[in-house]
């Protein structure tokens, strides 16, 4: 065990920002109006996103496309870093903006932890947000014509990854855990935390080697890895984007129950006496099978945009990020709630129909009543 702090040869900070900006996104036109963009305004390393280590370890349903925009800069209690700012586009309709920020030339890992605090505080996030929203709303208008009824509504996820490449010495991935440091950084806390919480993030930890480890917490994660930290980011920040998503439409479905409750409870505008004339029900029947069918196919779109094929590491990883985002959580709720819809949607099929099968017993009634009539008529 060496007594010297352990210093960080390279690595990045990596903002994320994930935003719902579209029912849908045309990725092959927004591609064409990316390239097609203005001298002036061009978007750098357009591109699908593809893997670095395993290609084909990753089943992307529709690869999302990525681009480098304007670089900026960030004043963080006396250090003024750069900020490579890149954005990307999902089918689904998310839009991800990350902020790469380099680590500083001499950090040490302990230095990396205040920096991490430092960027959480409340004043802190705050002034991202805005900053990270306006590059949201800047790349939505350079390619609004591929967007689906596109607007921001206002709801975002966001999630901090602490990228390192190196180290200035060779380090076990035990020896990391061990020390604290990287559970305080992906906690967001500089005092030391209990033994429970230790247990929590360790079982948030994973490695390839010996010499690598992804540690996820809630809203941060801390990625050592010389080879496939980039790949690793991105299907962190895809998890991320996906469970937004299944937030989005969790939000959705609530909204429509309340309306077809309202609805429901809604007296008739029109009196019907003896059950004649149409179900008022008719309609809203109709409107809810419509409601219920866009609903799954939307969230079957978002469940199945990727699938983890050939890498176990991958795999243990993503559905780790699945699970620590509550993507479970979400994802039974939503279920409950169409199910919900599914059965409200068959009462009112069954009170349309015995209100149909009123009608016929009284239209029945009349012709009999007019028969009758007529026979006794034709008996005067």
């Amino acid at each position: 065990m060496h007594d010297l702090p352990l210093g960080i040869e390279s690595g990045e900070i990596q903002l994320l920002a994930v935003y719902d900006v579209a029912d849908e996104i045309d990725l092959g036109r927004l591609e064409l109006l990316l390239h097609a963009a203005p001298r002036d305004r061009v978007p750098q390393e357009i591109g699908r996103l593809t893997l670095e280590r395993q290609p084909g370890s990753l089943a992307f349903a529709d690869p999302p496309v990525a681009a480098r925009i304007a670089d900026s800069t960030l004043d963080v209690d006396g250090l003024n870093l750069a900020v490579g700012v890149r954005v990307r586009f999902y089918d689904f309709g998310a839009l991800a903006v990350q902020w790469s920020v380099a680590i500083p030339d001499g950090f040490t890992i302990e230095d990396l932890v205040g920096l991490s605090a430092a960027l959480e505080a409340p004043a802190r996030r705050a002034e991202l947000a805005g900053r990270m929203a306006a590059d949201a709303d800047a790349a939505m208008a350079a390619v609004a014509p591929a967007l689906s009824r596109p607007g921001r509504n206002g709801q975002a996820e966001t999630f901090t990854v602490y990228v390192v490449n190196g180290f200035d010495r060779a380090v076990l991935a035990e020896e990391l855990l061990a020390s604290g440091a990287v559970a305080r950084m992906v906690v967001g806390e500089q005092d030391a935390l209990s033994p429970q919480l230790h247990a929590e993030v360790r079982a948030g930890s994973f490695s390839y080697t010996d010499h690598d480890l992804v540690t996820i917490s809630y809203d941060q994660a801390f990625v050592y890895d010389p080879v496939s930290a980039a790949d690793i980011s991105a299907l962190l920040e895809f998890a991320l984007a996906q469970v937004l998503e299944l937030g989005f439409y969790d939000a959705e479905l609530d909204a429509r129950l309340a309306v077809l409750g309202q609805a429901i409870r809604e007296p008739a505008r029109h009196a019907r006496r003896w059950g004649l004339g149409r179900s008022r029900f008719e309609t809203l029947r109709r409107e809810v099978l419509v409601q219920h069918v866009e609903l799954v196919q939307v969230l079957e779109r978002v469940t199945t945009a990727v699938k983890v094929t050939e890498d176990l590491h991958y795999a243990r990883i993503y559905r780790a990020a699945m699970r620590v985002f509550r993507a479970g959580e979400l994802s039974d709720a939503t279920n409950r709630k169409l199910e919900l819809v599914f059965r409200t949607y068959t009462m009112l099929a069954d009170e349309v129909d015995s209100h149909v099968a009123h009608r016929l017993e009284w239209i029945i009634i009349v012709l009999i009543l007019i028969e009758i009539v007529l026979g006794i008529a034709e008996k005067l």
